[in-house]
């Protein structure tokens, strides 16, 4: 299983079929330990079982929103990654009865993704001039899996001793990483970094974990890599493009612009939802209403996706205010109010780990659906089940011996 957990680490989000079969082996392997299930969780603390009930609710959420689809096949597609949630439970559970702890195999795949996906970008814009760094997925996800890991990186650093070589080797991946993450252009990671960094380094001086002079060092190693770097040049213009894609998508043009369509999505999903307010118009809908709006003229050179890159407005359109209410909770929530049960002293890197995971993937999801990602909520459901149910051991009374031989 650690193999597993290394590998979607440095390959998940750049090539194909990595993370679904990872995926597919954690809950294969998740479904021999099903008698172990009940006594796992009579294991776990209140927070545990709060979190899990959470993901449960979640996929009941999408059910609900049912009752307002008009489009079967694309519920039944689009409930496969509100299944894809749910299992988090079993394979939390499966962790917890095994007493397995991944994280070791985490922090090396984490390092070893930079440099990884740094070359997997270079040679995509090597083979294909002109295009953004990506690997066989999406461009926007393949930026926020860099991004995440690179500021994983970070959160090792502040919170674990190192040799002055090792430190070095976990700056220099973290840099590829984060040189990756600008290449594909991807606003959400670029959004998320800063917050993060600043996070981490208000966390590094607070704990005194690492000296200030690292936290310096650290920053300037970051800011020379993007001023001396062509990546410059890249994130001046997307930014400046940004900008002007704003005004003229409020001026009433340029919808058919990145952030004008994102924009013009957005607004969709507010009219989808006043619709329906309270469950949605339901899963897998969202582009068929986004064709009927575009047929009475508004945004007709929008292109017609089923999602709405943004997670926030894409449970509200999807599974109205009773979605948003359970997403909000589950995603972000709950799982701080985890963190936050962690006694000062034990299980740091876990806690702050888990903080990073919780934090990027909401700011990612400012801009970007990825709940309707299957490798990226694959990449999500491992890191946080290797996260959480280690730092979760300090609030479980473990009646019950571990089952060996995993």
């Amino acid at each position: 299983m650690g193999l597993c957990v290394l590998v979607i680490a440095v390959f998940g989000a750049a090539v194909k079929d990595v993370a679904s079969t990872v995926f597919l082996i954690f809950i294969l392997t998740s479904i021999f330990y099903v008698k172990q299930w009940p006594r796992a969780w009579r294991s776990l603390g209140d927070v545990e079982r709060l979190l899990l009930t959470g993901f449960l609710l979640y996929m009941a959420s999408g059910f609900l929103s049912y009752v307002n689809v008009a489009d079967d096949y694309e519920f039944v597609k689009q409930m496969g990654r509100y299944l894809r949630f749910a299992l988090i439970v079993p394979l939390y559970l499966f962790l917890v009865r095994s007493d397995l702890n991944l994280t070791r195999f985490l922090i090396a795949g984490v390092v070893l993704s930079g440099p990884v996906y740094l070359l997997i970008a270079l040679l995509k814009q090597y083979n294909y001039p002109g295009s953004v760094g990506s690997g066989e997925y999406h461009h926007i996800i393949f930026g926020d899996a860099a991004m995440l890991n690179a500021m994983l990186i970070l959160a090792f650093l502040v919170t674990k001793k190192f040799s002055v070589f090792t430190s070095l080797l976990f700056i220099a991946s973290m840099s590829c990483a984060i040189y990756a993450s600008i290449l594909s252009t991807a606003r959400g990671a670029w959004l998320a970094a800063p917050v993060l960094i600043v996070m981490l380094a208000w966390y590094a001086v607070k704990t005194r974990s690492i000296r200030i002079r690292g936290i310096y060092v650290i920053i300037a190693i970051v800011l020379a890599m993007v001023a001396l770097s062509p990546v410059r040049d890249l994130i001046a213009t997307r930014s400046i493009d940004a900008v002007n894609e704003v005004k003229m998508f409020s001026s009433g043009e340029g919808a058919d612009t990145s952030v004008g369509g994102r924009l013009a999505l957005w607004d969709v999903a507010i009219k989808v939802w006043k619709e329906n307010p309270v469950l949605g118009t339901g899963a897998g809908d969202y582009n068929d209403d986004l064709v009927d709006y575009q047929s009475q003229g508004l945004y007709p050179e929008v292109y017609v996706h089923d999602s709405v890159h943004n997670i926030y407005l894409q449970a509200l359109a999807s599974t109205g205010i009773v979605g948003l209410l359970v997403f909000i909770p589950v995603f972000i929530i709950i799982p701080l109010l985890f963190l936050q049960r962690i006694k000062h002293g034990s299980g740091q890197l876990e806690r702050l780990s888990g903080l990073v995971l919780i934090v990027s993937v909401s700011i990612f999801g400012l801009t970007e659906s990825w709940t309707l990602r299957s490798p990226f909520i694959a990449i999500y459901v491992i890191y946080l089940v290797v996260i959480f149910s280690q730092a979760g051991k300090g609030l479980r009374d473990v009646k019950q011996p571990p089952v060996s031989g995993v």
